[in-house]
Order: C-alpha cells, then structure tokens, then sequence
C-alpha cells in the first residue's frame, strides 16, 4: 500500500500540474481569441549612463554593462535599438554620423551626442561634434528603445542648455477659449490660450478697451455689448493671431418689475451711438421726474452712475398706465456735450405689459 502522506504529496502535485495545463490552455485560448502574441525575441539587457557636459550643450553617454548595442541602420553587431531625444514641442530621432554608421556600442564603449543646424548626432569621438549649438534650455528625455519589440529599455532626464540658440521652434498658431461667452452684466470671463509652439509673450485685446499680457487672463465685461477678441503671440520663429468677432456677448442684468435704468458712456466719436470699447461714466447725476403727456411735473429722485456708468431707479408705480409716466434726464458735467438723446429727457411710460425698462443711456463727449 502506498503510504498515506505520499499519497497526498501525489495528490497535490498532481493538482498543481493540472492548474498549470488549465493556465497554459487559457493562454493560447486568449491568444487565439484576442490576437496576443508571444514574442520569441529577447529583450536586451542595456545599462547607460548619461550626464551633460559643455555646458549642457552636448550628452556623454556611456555604455555601463549589458548587451551590445546597434543604433546604427545596418550595423552588423548589437541588438537594434533607437535613440530619441523629446522636450515640450521638440522631439528628435537621434542619427549616428557616417564615420561610426557600421559599428556596435558595447559595454566600456561612449558616445556623445550633440544639435547643430543639420539634426541631432551621435559621435564616437568629441573629436568629431562639428558646430555644435547645444538645446533650447529645459528639461528633455532621452530614451533608447528596443527596435524589434518597441520596448523602452533606458529613459534619462537631462537639463540641458545651449551654446548657440537652440533648436528652431515652429511659427506660433494662436488660439483660444474662453469659460463662458454670453451673459448679463458684469460678465465675469477666464479666457485660456490654447495656442501651438514654443510661445514666449501674449498680447490680449478684450475688445472692450481692456488689454492683457498674461497667459491666461480673466476679464470682467461691465457693460452690455457684443466684444471682438484678438490675441497675439510670438516666439523666436515669429508671430501669431487670431480675432473671434463677436466672440463675447453681455446683456443688461435682468430687471424687478417697476424698474427704470441705464448707463452714461463716454461717446468717443460723438457718434451718438454706444460702440464696443468706449467705457461708461461713473460719477453722473441722473434725475427722474414724474410727467404729464410732454409736459415735466415733479422731481422724484435723484442718482449717481456707479463706476461702469450704470444707473437705475427702483420701486416706480406701473399700474395703473396713467400713473407710470416718467422722464429721466442726466446733469451734463462741465467740459462735455451730450450726444444721445438728441432731446433733453428720456420720456418712459411703465405698464402692465412694459414693467421695468432698461437701456435708458445717456451717450457725452468731451468738447
């Protein structure tokens, strides 16, 4: 009789033979299914060491252990790899120069690489770096991968400077985005830029007279308006703009019933109307009388614009229609002229179908 413990030891390891064969079934069910494959390949084992040296101009890469290595398109020592080298907008395939394009790179062995005006080299020599005019300065990535199965096998991060000007940035693209586009007065907007390249300055025209040179600026449009928006960028390679027309609509804040109000704004051009950019005036007095037909009655109140301009009376009788007749006029300060209305009064009647009302602007330009 086979003894009771070995009994159970040819139990167990004939279970853990059957899970393994369960296991291996499902692999190739998987593989079959899904259309994974196995590669045969190996992967290299590859041991570097990089460092900047030259000012940050050039990398010294040094082969520390590990497989011999092809970087080089027909080499015929060494497991084929590529090198790249990538920061922000700038990503280089590193080519070895002619004079080492046959050779392997093996434990003990250095390379250096180096940019000049032609790409991004690898020498066997410092002898051999021709013009170099190192990198933008920043933080880039240098990778070797592993050609045959597309594995990254070493990554290292480099500061890196230049000795000349650096890589060559593509021309700006300019674009942007903005949180919200249309709503009542004040609108409160977060533009952001959205723009392509290497930027180096911003330059923003809110269409409303307001300009910024950041980023990524909020503007806050206090008066009701439809507003162009252009913005400008530049980097070494040149300039870049683009203008949304309209892109900003504001419309007058929402009104209680028994409501009468407005702005008084600067009149630029004297053209009588409110035009995208020119600005309100804070400080005005503005008066509302009660009325007869044409004819002026009673001063019933009295207000100042605040900052924007904006001015509003509150509180008035609609119902019934003969008791809503108003007349709102503006004390004109001195060194000004009104322009808007031609006449000297706002005449205003609130009813049960015109409740509040808004847009009673005042337009002035100074003499």
């Amino acid at each position: 009789m086979i003894p009771e413990n070995e009994r159970a030891l040819s139990e167990l390891i004939g279970t853990i033979l059957v899970i393994i064969l369960v296991i291996a079934i499902a692999g190739i069910i998987a593989a079959l299914v899904f259309g994974w494959s196995i590669p045969l390949q190996r992967t290299p084992y590859f041991v570097s060491e990089a460092e900047a040296i030259d000012n940050a101009s050039v990398v010294r890469l040094f082969h520390a252990q590990g497989d011999p290595v092809s970087l080089y398109p027909g080499a015929t020592q060494g497991l084929p790899m590529k090198m790249t080298l990538a920061s922000g907008p700038y990503f280089y395939e590193v080519a070895p120069l002619p004079s080492a394009a046959e050779k392997g790179w093996r434990a003990g062995e250095t390379l250096y690489l180096f940019r000049n005006a032609s790409g991004v080299w690898i020498a066997d020599s410092p002898a051999l770096i021709q013009d170099s005019t190192g990198f933008a300065p920043g933080h880039w990535r240098l990778s070797l991968v592993d050609i045959t199965s597309n594995v990254l096998i070493v990554q290292h991060t480099l500061d890196l400077a230049g000795d000349g000007d650096g890589p060559v940035p593509l021309p700006p693209v300019a674009e942007f985005t903005a949180n919200v586009t249309t709503g009542t007065a004040p609108l409160v907007v977060q533009f952001t830029d959205l723009s392509m390249s290497l930027i180096i300055s911003w330059s923003w025209n809110f269409g409303d007279s307001g300009t910024s040179s950041a980023q990524n600026p909020v503007r806050m449009y206090a008066l009701p308006g439809s507003y162009s928006v252009t913005l400008t960028v530049t980097n070494s390679s040149g300039i870049g703009s683009i203008t949304k027309n309209g892109y900003i609509v504001v419309t007058p804040p929402v009104l209680p019933d028994g409501t009468i109000a407005g702005y008084t704004w600067n009149d630029l051009n004297g053209n009588g109307m409110w035009d995208a950019g020119e600005p309100g005036l804070g400080g005005w007095t503005i008066q509302l009388y009660d009325r007869t037909g044409s004819q002026i009655e009673t001063l019933l109140a009295t207000t100042l614009t605040d900052p924007n301009g904006y001015y509003s009376f509150t509180g008035l009788v609609y119902t019934p229609a003969s008791q809503g007749m108003y007349a709102v006029r503006e004390i004109v300060q001195p060194g000004w002229i009104k322009t808007h209305p031609a006449t000297e009064y706002h005449f205003i009647g609130l009813n049960n179908d015109n409740k509040y009302i808004g847009g009673i602007n005042f337009g002035n330009m100074i003499l």
